[in-house]
């Protein structure tokens, strides 16, 4: 533990002998936020179409949030910016199950990078049709999960993981619910299910407002539990 924290004392100063010099070779403030910006090293925007007949949907990504929306199209379209040379991105569809994975390379040099990524970059959108049923499977190793609407949607079974992220829902009607992350925030608004809701955080608290369910699955390590104006179906 004691090494451990003598390294990460040593990058720390390494980055602030970094910024000093930059500053002290000529960077302004706008400047030295560039420099330590590596959105450049992602690229354009890619975007991912599909035609087929889907009926579930299964995303697993490393380190990005996951948001997902509703339009009018018969298409699903997945948009999202790939790593010049860490990120490797795979989309397979097998017996109308669309996969969507993305998983990064990481080295020991990545620990010596002092650059960040604009959450823009580190975000993939899901556009779905607005009237197709779907089973998702939506799971992030580092980032969040929003599954929010402003209207009702209805989805068969919803499973919605983070890791160190946090997990979002909002004006839903499901068969299922499973909302479950290690460090983060569940917030669940407005959902129906005609089963049950599961919630689960490790570190993290639950917050359910407006739900219906025909049972709760609660429970959360070190973090608060609030649940208000639920119902059970009857």
């Amino acid at each position: 533990m004691k090494v451990l924290s003598k390294i990460l004392g040593i990058l720390i100063l390494l980055g602030l002998v970094m910024a000093v010099a930059a500053f002290f070779m000529g960077l302004d403030i706008a400047g030295l936020r560039g420099f330590f910006n590596d959105d450049e090293a992602y690229g354009e925007m890619l975007t991912e179409t599909l035609s087929d007949d889907i009926h579930t949907i299964e995303m697993d990504v490393e380190t990005r949030s996951i948001v997902v929306h509703v339009v009018e199209s018969s298409d699903i379209t997945v948009t999202y910016y790939a790593h010049e040379s860490r990120d490797t991105w795979t989309f397979d569809v097998v017996d109308n199950i669309y996969t969507v994975t993305q998983k990064e390379k990481v080295g020991f040099f990545n620990f010596l990078n002092y650059k960040f990524v604009s959450e823009d970059i580190k975000t993939v959108h899901l556009y779905i049709p607005a009237d197709v049923v779907y089973t998702m499977n939506l799971e992030t190793s580092i980032g969040a999960v929003r599954v929010e609407f402003d209207e009702v949607i209805t989805f068969d079974d919803l499973t919605l993981s983070s890791n160190t992220g946090s997990v979002y829902v909002e004006n839903v009607i499901v068969e299922t619910l499973h909302a479950t992350t290690d460090t983060g925030y569940v917030m669940i608004k407005e959902v129906e299910s005609e089963g049950v809701i599961v919630a689960d955080s490790d570190t993290g608290s639950l917050s359910l407002t407006d739900v219906v369910a025909e049972s709760f699955e609660l429970d959360s390590d070190t973090g608060s539990i609030t649940l208000t104006d639920r119902k059970s179906v009857v």
